[in-house]
């Protein structure tokens, strides 16, 4: 009897034990490898939120580590990600494009970069990861 009971009790913990890692989009705290033509390897953290009103828009936080303050727009279509042309504090972000891992965990996206004031034109590579 004690046994059993104590079968069923291992059991139900292990049935109970949950993977957090399940996720179920592309909002949350990213962990963003990423090299440029010119600027060398970085890692950051981004987060990203979507948009309250269309569906497929999602705002990045930090892109390019250029601060937490600076937002960056993203259409995701299925698991397609595009960049448009944008203006975001001293930089120009353009010509986006990625794909996004069917289990949430990793997007790979290229964009171009371009700052006047930083001396900066190039194209960056990234990796976003999360756990």
């Amino acid at each position: 009897m004690r046994i059993t009971f104590i079968i069923l009790l291992a059991g139900l913990l292990f049935l109970g034990c949950e993977n957090n890692n399940n996720y179920k989009g592309i909002t949350g705290v990213w962990i963003v490898e990423e090299q440029g033509d010119v600027t060398p390897y970085q890692r950051y953290n981004v987060s990203i939120r979507s948009d309250q009103y269309i569906d497929n828009l999602y705002i990045i936080s930090n892109l390019h580590r250029i601060g937490e303050q600076y937002d960056t727009n993203l259409l995701l279509n299925d698991l397609q990600v595009e960049m448009s042309t944008q203006f975001v504090g001293n930089y120009t972000f353009s010509g986006g494009a990625g794909v996004l891992d069917p289990d949430f965990k990793k997007m790979t996206f290229t964009y171009h970069v371009q700052s006047n004031q930083k001396g900066i034109n190039e194209e960056v590579r990234s990796t976003f990861k999360r756990e």
